[in-house]
């Protein structure tokens, strides 16, 4: 996948996280991405691209570890 097949794939997680009542974490996009866990940075460098780009957001800005929603939500 290209950098921006890899932003578009973890905006679209967020999105179908979300409308199944869950959050999309780190975790769970290295599992939709195939990333082995060890690599779980790979994961991080994407999320924070998909942020950068302003497509997700923290679900709680006062707990960073609450996982990430779409930008609408």
């Amino acid at each position: 996948m290209t950098p921006d097949e890899r932003v578009r794939a973890c905006y679209q997680h967020a999105v179908l996280s979300f409308l199944s009542g869950n959050k999309m974490k780190n975790s769970t996009l290295c599992q939709r991405l195939g990333i082995d866990s060890k690599n779980s940075s790979q994961a991080s460098v994407v999320i924070k691209q998909t942020l950068d780009e302003g497509l997700v957001k923290p679900a709680d800005t006062n707990h960073p570890r609450s996982g990430y929603v779409p930008f609408w939500a």
